[in-house]
């Protein structure tokens, strides 16, 4: 039985979910369900007010064995029904990851998506009377009888817009929105929250000292200007950059701006003063530190995971609800915090290398599927071209040659010009020492590169043909290409969905809003036009403002197949852990890792049969040659 189900709780300016993490939220006191507009099949919609809520719950739960739950951000509904009634459905489905799926990279919040499937329908509109509702926990009759046309009319869009995406939705990607949800309401990790409280006051008290050995106060190496001007007592001049959304001036003082990482670098007498300067901007493990615990439910310390479904435009999961699980670090005290119940263990499966094999697959680079196959070490395959006089190098004695050969396997095969790649060894490829490459040695290495894996380089150019063939054709016709199909804006995937580059366009190169780095790439341009996309800016909107948007990018042939195999890469690791799920509960991915929950007696075979599923490509991949590899903990060790 289909369920299209809408809360309505009472919110305020200070207690609201702009606010709160959901969990945070729906745990709070101040929580309190003013209704909820339910709709079972196609029977009208209904709505059922506060007094009555867990009656009408329970009876449907009582009366349907199987219960389908469908809702517009079902990690909110589904996590009140989990903790406040007990109640999970048998299925989850959430129509904005099915809207995000269906248009990504674009706005998800059920008005936008009416909007965009029925522009010219002005009865399929959500509607705004909820704001009359903030800060009033009691409704007088009125109020709470315009709240539920409202909800009533929520659901039936949402009942509207599942029958306009389902019908060419593929069933698997239902299957990982459902396990996406699952992930949050019925979490297994567990946080350790003595070991997160001490990680805090450790984070805390170095903090502290960074600053005093620094010999400024925090507010001098907070602030841009009272730094530069910190910078300029010190007899040296502040590194700037061209603010992309200005287009004018500014200090060059973030983190990733290669100006400052450079700028560092050359002054490491004066270490003392940017690493205190670094601790003091960046709060992120401080702050993520604290919403671990408050996030954390406080009775039986069960973490729910926030991932949004389809959050980038290749696919990959991204972290949600203001906890960013993508990105903690291996062997992290926040990853090793997060733990198995008594007897169970935290199984991880990571692919190796996956992109760089997809990257070679689709290019039938041979030479480098082959070293896949025979077992061989890539990088120091390819080290040993940058440094004949050690071949072979091996990864025990030649530490650097081989780490550089992994920079350039990953690196180098999406284009990269030389420019770019000899700053991003300065600034600290991967996280690493910064290393100094003249400009002789970076040609070198790229040309290198292309000329070892032609066909590589060969699969950019193939894809710059197909870009324009993408702006130029008719919408309703495609070819098929290798796996996929191309049509108008868009790659056709081989498990259905599709890679969209909406609003696509040759417009004159304009150096006044091209980002910085976009000289480092000869692919970025085509004579003196460049193939840009946006899709938030209407198609027309005049060339000169579409590409002033700073939402305009430009989009080129490495540019494509960088995303493309992203994107095939993501279906695989997808696919595969769905099979996993099948036999031993998901609990969370992060990239291309899957980590399960099992019984301490099951480790060992939960491991090898992880390995072995995600070391098997699938039908429309042969020949790919996938690897993997685990290990098992009581915490999330890897």
């Amino acid at each position: 039985m289909k369920l299209f189900l809408d809360f309505e709780t009472y919110y305020s300016v200070p207690y609201s979910l702009t606010k709160m993490t959901t969990t945070e939220y729906v745990r709070d006191e101040q929580f309190y369900i003013h209704g909820v507009g339910l709709k079972i099949e196609n029977e009208p919609a209904f709505y059922v007010y506060d007094i009555d809520v867990e009656e009408a719950l329970r009876t449907i739960w009582e009366e349907y064995e199987d219960i389908e739950l469908i809702c517009h951000n079902a990690r909110f509904d589904a996590y009140i029904l989990a903790y406040h009634f007990g109640l999970h459905a048998t299925w989850n489905i959430d129509t904005a990851a099915m809207a995000a799926g269906y248009f990504p990279g674009q706005t998800k919040s059920l008005k936008d998506v009416c909007i965009r499937l029925w522009p010219d329908d002005t009865h399929m509109r959500k509607g705004d009377e909820l704001k009359s509702t903030k800060g009033i926990r009691n409704l007088s009759p009125e109020l709470a009888q315009s709240l539920g046309g409202y909800c009533v009319q929520d659901v039936n869009l949402t009942h509207a817009v599942y029958y306009a995406i389902v019908p060419t939705y593929p069933a698997r990607e239902m299957e990982l929105i459902h396990l996406h949800t699952t992930m949050f309401t019925k979490p297994l990790l567990e946080l350790n929250t003595i070991a997160v409280h001490e990680y805090l006051e450790e984070t805390r008290k170095l903090r502290a000292e960074k600053i005093e050995n620094s010999g400024y106060p925090a507010a001098q190496l907070r602030s841009n200007i009272k730094f530069a001007a910190l910078i300029r007592e010190l007899g040296l001049e502040p590194p700037m950059k061209i603010s992309i959304t200005t287009g004018k001036e500014t200090y060059a003082f973030a983190k990733g701006d290669v100006g400052y990482q450079q700028f560092v670098n050359s002054n490491p007498e004066y270490s003392h003063i940017w690493v205190a300067r670094a601790s003091e901007k960046s709060t992120i493990d401080r702050t993520r530190a604290q919403r671990f615990l408050d996030a954390a439910d406080p009775d039986t310390r069960k973490m729910s995971i926030p991932l949004n479904y389809y959050g980038a435009h290749t696919g990959r999961a991204s972290g949600g609800d203001k906890l960013n699980f993508q990105n903690l670090k291996r062997g992290s005290a926040l990853r090793k915090a997060l733990v198995a119940p008594k007897g169970y263990q935290v199984v991880v499966a990571d692919s190796s290398n996956i992109e760089a094999r997809v990257l070679a697959w689709l290019a039938k680079q041979d030479d480098i599927i082959e070293q896949y196959e025979d077992g061989k070490d890539v990088y120091c395959s390819f080290a040993d071209k940058i440094f004949p006089e050690l071949a072979p190098t091996n990864k025990k004695d030649h530490p650097f040659e081989r780490f550089l050969g992994k920079v350039c396997i990953l690196g180098l095969g999406f284009g990269m010009g030389w420019r770019k790649f000899q700053a991003t060894l300065k600034a600290g490829a991967l996280g690493n020492d910064p290393i100094d490459v003249s400009d002789k040695k970076a040609k070198e290495i790229v040309e290198m590169y292309r000329d070892s894996n032609m066909k590589i380089a060969a699969l950019w150019k193939t894809l710059d043909l197909h870009l324009f063939k993408m702006r130029s054709c008719k919408p309703d016709k495609k070819f098929s290409w290798s796996v996929c199909d191309i049509g108008y804006q868009y790659i056709g995937l081989p498990n259905g969905m599709r890679l969209t580059y909406p609003g696509l366009r040759k417009i004159a190169s304009a150096d006044a809003w091209r980002s910085s780095d976009a000289a480092a790439d000869e692919y970025a341009v085509f004579g003196d036009q460049e193939l840009v996309s946006n899709n938030v800016v209407h198609p027309d909107t005049p060339d000169r403002e579409f590409a002033l948007h700073k939402q305009t990018r430009k989009t080129y042939g490495a540019k494509v197949v960088e995303n493309l195999v992203q994107a095939l890469a993501r279906i695989i690791v997808m696919d595969q852990m769905l099979d996993i799920h099948e036999r031993y509960p998901v609990v969370l991915t992060v990239h291309d890792e899957v980590i399960c929950v099992v019984p301490d007696d099951q480790a060992q075979t939960a491991l090898a049969f992880m390995i072995d599923t995600m070391s098997t490509p699938p039908e429309w991949a042969g020949g790919l040659p996938l690897a993997a590899e685990g290990g098992f903990d009581t915490c999330y060790s890897k």
